[in-house]
């Protein structure tokens, strides 16, 4: 086969990757890109306006309060959501009873609407008649304790999330050969060693996915 028909085949098969891509990342990047230059009601007609929208924001007092949160949110967030799910995904490859159940079981909060998520924690949070509140006999404000709300909603993201990334690391673990740990295991390596020194570098390409995508 030529090196251009090669090519040509290998575009083939990349295509449906890359339109998926494009029209659901590259796509949406560019229309909220052009918004943010806009300004628009969703009713009126949409007028530029140019970098006006920037500047509000960039010089609203409240701008780096916010951002302060957001990377808080992410700090907490991803370490915890992607320990858990390699450590979920490293029981759940070892094919131990149950497996296919708890598998489900990770998933679910995943595939479940943002909306229910957000209902069904709203309930069991609620001051007065949640069911967390319930269990522990006093009233806490869970959702509204400044000092309470980032590291609850930081929790329920997590609680979301793991399956996900536990999915992803199960396909990473189970696509390292197994003759690796068998020849280190024969040289006597223990099974950190193993870990740190196979299973960990030869996921780094799952590492970076998760933590780009896990949020």
């Amino acid at each position: 086969m030529s090196r251009s028909r090669q090519t040509a085949v290998a575009y083939g098969l990349l295509a449906p990757s890359l339109f998926g891509v494009a029209a659901f990342l590259l796509l949406p990047i560019l229309v909220v890109v052009w918004l943010s230059l806009c300004r628009w009601d969703l009713l009126g007609p949409i007028e530029f306006v140019g970098l006006d929208n920037w500047h509000s924001v960039l010089t609203d007092g409240t701008f780096g309060h916010s951002l302060l949160v957001t990377l808080l949110f992410v700090a907490l967030v991803i370490p915890v959501q992607t320990a858990l799910g390699l450590a979920a995904a490293t029981l759940l490859v070892r094919g131990l009873p149950g497996t296919v159940l708890f598998r489900t079981i990770y998933v679910i909060p995943w595939i479940c609407a943002p909306l229910a998520i957000g209902v069904l924690w709203h309930w069991m949070l609620a001051p007065t008649d949640g069911a967390v509140n319930a269990l522990l006999g006093q009233r806490v404000e869970w959702l509204t304790d400044p000092s309470l709300a980032l590291p609850v909603v930081a929790a329920v993201s997590v609680w979301t999330n793991v399956g996900y990334v536990a999915l992803f690391f199960m396909a990473g673990l189970l696509a390292i050969p197994g003759d690796v740990h068998n020849a280190a295991r024969v040289d006597g390596a223990t099974a950190w060693q193993r870990f740190r020194r196979i299973t960990l570098p030869m996921l780094r390409p799952t590492f970076f996915f998760v933590l780009v995508t896990g949020w």
